[in-house]
């Protein structure tokens, strides 16, 4: 995974989400919070993906940040990256690849959340968010 090939916004969302591990003393940064990462900036890209989806990003997060509170706190350790979020980089890498864009940014982050089983997948599905929804929107905004 090349990190260069994020964009600033993207690269600023994966370290905030680690930030918000660190915070919380979670033991591994995980999809969830990237997502809380992603909607913490209420005029940024994610939100703007969501709102044109036709869904309340307000909501997300906070759904998001309710499931948060709920995991565990582990002290004197720092946290590792869960499985779920190194298989959302991935995806979001291919994706961007597959929508013929140089760097990975927000919107690809975003759906990647969306596609890989984790509970930001989770998230997004019960308020009633899919991969391919979001995919739609992001190439609206786009235009």
């Amino acid at each position: 995974m090349n990190f260069e090939r994020f964009t600033t916004l993207a690269q600023g969302a994966i370290s905030q989400a680690q930030s918000l591990a660190v915070r919380d003393q979670h033991g591994e940064v995980s999809s969830l919070h990237l997502l809380t990462a992603l909607l913490a900036e209420k005029d940024g890209p994610a939100c703007g993906v969501l709102a044109k989806a036709g869904l309340d990003g307000a909501r997300v997060l906070s759904t998001a940040q309710a499931e948060l509170a709920r995991l565990p706190k582990v002290q004197g350790a720092a946290p590792g990256v869960s499985r779920d979020l190194t298989g959302a980089l991935g995806a979001a890498e291919r994706l961007a690849q597959k929508m013929k864009d140089s760097y990975v940014s927000s919107d690809h982050l975003l759906i990647a959340l969306a596609q890989v089983k984790g509970s930001a997948q989770d998230v997004l599905a019960a308020v009633g968010a899919d991969a391919k929804t979001l995919e739609r929107a992001a190439l609206e905004v786009r235009k």
